[in-house]
C-alpha cells in the first residue's frame, strides 16, 4: 500500500507556523518529523510517495500590508523545504478578505516549483464569493502558461 502524502500542518498563532520571514528552525523540525513518520511508517511496510508542509493561509501569515511578498515568500519556501527534506508545500488559501491575495498566486507559482496555493471560494458563514470564484478563475487562466506540461495549475482552488 502507497501513503500518496504524510502531511505536516502549521498554524497561526503557534509555535508551528514558519511566520514571515521563515523560521528555518521550525521548518527543520517538521522537515525532522516528516522524515521518522516516513521511518515508521515505512517499517510498517507502507511506501510514502511525497511529504509536505501545509500552512496556515498566506495572507494571514504575511498580513495584509506584505501580501505582495508573497512570490518571495514561496521562493524561500522552495528553498527551505528542500534543505529540510520536504518535498512540497502548500501555503493555504487566497482569502476573499485580502481580495489581492489571489492576484499574486500566478507570479508565486512562477517563483517555485513545489509551492501550492488555493483560494478560498465560499465558506459556511459567507456562503458563495462570486468575486473570490472570478480570483480563482483568473488565477486558472494566468497559471495555465507557466509550465508546458500544466503542472503550474495542478494545485487546488476549490471550496473549503
Amino acid at each position: 500500500m502507497n501513503i500518496r502524502s504524510s502531511t505536516y500542518f502549521c498554524r497561526i498563532g503557534a509555535a508551528r507556523t514558519p511566520g514571515w520571514p521563515l523560521d528555518i528552525k521550525m521548518l527543520q523540525a517538521a522537515g525532522a518529523f516528516l522524515a521518522e513518520a516516513r521511518a515508521a511508517f515505512e517499517a510498517a511496510d507502507y511506501e510514502v510517495q511525497t511529504t509536505r508542509l501545509a500552512t496556515a493561509p498566506f495572507p494571514r501569515m504575511l498580513g495584509a500590508r506584505k501580501i505582495a511578498e508573497t512570490p518571495r515568500l514561496a521562493e524561500m519556501m522552495a528553498a527551505a523545504i528542500q534543505s529540510t527534506g520536504i518535498d512540497y508545500a502548500a501555503l493555504g488559501p487566497a482569502l476573499p478578505d485580502f481580495p489581492y491575495s489571489y492576484l499574486v498566486i500566478p507570479e508565486a507559482i512562477a517563483a517555485s516549483q513545489n509551492v501550492f496555493f488555493s483560494g478560498l471560494m465560499a465558506d459556511a458563514k459567507s456562503g458563495i464569493s462570486l468575486s473570490a470564484v472570478r480570483a480563482c478563475a483568473e488565477v486558472i487562466c494566468r497559471c495555465a502558461p507557466i509550465t508546458p506540461d500544466g503542472f503550474a495549475n495542478s494545485g487546488p482552488l476549490t471550496p473549503w
